[in-house]
């Protein structure tokens, strides 16, 4: 979540945005919960919880935060509908109207369904 600024709803934009894109999404450990990171060394830290005694257990819901779960949420989701349908999985991507990263409009097609994806960026 530090690249995006503390921002909860940026880090949603950016997952949503990679879940979207034409490939296999990449999710850096901890993104699913707004781990915050920063320079190396100190980028990540172990993944909360896991262990007898552990204070902070993210590794369930009642474990995490509000922000946490927040973002787990949205996470699972967007892998969710990205595993529903596969389109957003192996088809093909064409961009329709890109405006200097204002918008995102593309089309995800395959021989059996489109789908279309809008990301608002600059916000």
């Amino acid at each position: 979540m530090t690249e995006a600024g503390g921002s909860a709803a940026k880090l949603k934009l950016a997952l949503g945005l990679v879940s979207t894109l034409r490939g296999m999404p990449q999710i850096y450990s901890g993104d699913e919960i707004g781990m915050d990171g920063g320079e190396d060394p100190g980028n990540r830290h172990d993944f909360p919880g896991g262990f007898a005694g552990d204070a902070h257990n993210a590794f369930t819901k009642a474990g995490r935060t509000a922000t946490e779960e927040d973002v787990f949420a949205w996470t699972s989701g967007l892998l969710k509908l990205r595993a529903s349908y596969p389109a957003l999985q192996t088809g093909i991507e064409q961009n329709l109207f890109p405006m200097r990263m204002l918008l995102r409009l593309s089309a995800r097609r395959t021989r059996q369904a489109a789908r279309l994806i809008s990301t608002a960026t600059g916000c």
